[in-house]
């Protein structure tokens, strides 16, 4: 299938061949890189997506959240939205590409900062989207999409048989904001 305005993407297919460290905010990824020392379980459905368990202080909200390095914006599931109003604040609305490549417009938010694989991440933009169409195609309900206003807070490792992962040292940084202020479409793009 082809998508207008898409360029190549290294997906999983060939990814999880390796063990990954992804420091996105310095526009870097290292293959076959150390394991760091503490890691923790993660789950891996049949399509080799990577799920994180995210949570939220003084809550009882956890959230199916998949690593999507593709993604420009986080994406949360309106669903989730609706049934944990406390972790999320209104923030307009955003227009963004979708996975043809066609304009939409969503309603935008200011996201509290989860902890995953128990480290703190800082509260950022997120999309707010029906997800539920996409749902019905994976074995695990989807409540995030970690794209860029997540995952350039940290670096993440994830081995080739994904079925824990980590942080590298230092395992939060401040991230630079994605170009166009958090916006989508604006979208990082590998060098070369």
């Amino acid at each position: 299938m082809d998508f207008p305005g898409h360029g190549d993407l290294i997906g999983q297919d060939v990814l999880a061949r390796f063990r990954c460290t992804y420091r996105l905010s310095d526009g870097v990824l290292t293959l076959d890189a150390e394991a760091p020392t503490d890691t923790h379980a993660v789950h891996l459905d049949e399509r080799r997506h990577v799920y994180f368990d995210a949570t939220w202080d003084e809550t009882a909200a956890v959230a199916n959240a998949v690593f999507d390095t593709g993604a420009s914006a986080t994406v949360v599931d309106q669903g989730f939205v609706q049934r944990h109003p406390s972790l999320f604040t209104p923030d307009g609305t955003g227009t963004g590409l979708d996975a043809t490549g066609r304009p939409i417009s969503t309603p935008m938010a200011i996201m509290r900062g989860p902890s995953i694989l128990d480290r703190q991440l800082s509260d950022a933009v997120v999309a707010v989207m029906d997800l539920s169409g996409a749902n019905l195609t994976v074995g695990r309900p989807m409540h995030l999409i970690l794209g860029w206003t997540i995952l350039s807070q940290a670096n993440w490792y994830i081995p080739p048989k994904r079925h824990d992962a980590g942080w590298t040292h230092p395992y939060v940084q401040s991230g630079r904001p994605m170009p166009g202020g958090w916006r989508w479409p604006a979208r990082p793009r590998a060098a070369g």
